[in-house]
């Protein structure tokens, strides 16, 4: 098993490190993430599929919240929160099974 890579890495910190392991140039594995961010993006707005599953990793999707009753936490005076979309990222078996 290879070493866990230790501190947070910046966008330019991935790309530098998945170039040299995957032996590609910098700009290839830039040019290959934006689109990749692209499809994800066009896959869950209003009209796409409404999921996207990240390299067995995390299923990005589209989910549909129902208006609901709240409470302001500071007054306790009830709320209406509106019906809404929201984005939902779960994790799946690639990051579930990993030691923590």
């Amino acid at each position: 098993m290879r070493p866990s890579i230790r501190g947070k890495m910046s966008k330019a910190d991935i790309i530098r490190r998945v170039s040299e392991e995957a032996g590609y140039t910098q700009g290839d594995v830039r040019a290959i993430l934006d689109a990749y961010k692209d499809v994800a993006i066009r896959s869950v707005q209003k009209g796409g599929s409404g999921e996207f599953k990240l390299l067995e990793l995390v299923m990005i999707e589209r989910v549909h919240r129902r208006a609901r009753k709240a409470r302001n936490p500071r007054t306790g005076e009830p709320i209406d929160v509106p019906a809404k979309r929201a984005v939902k990222v779960r994790a799946l078996g690639a990051l579930k099974s990993i030691e923590l």
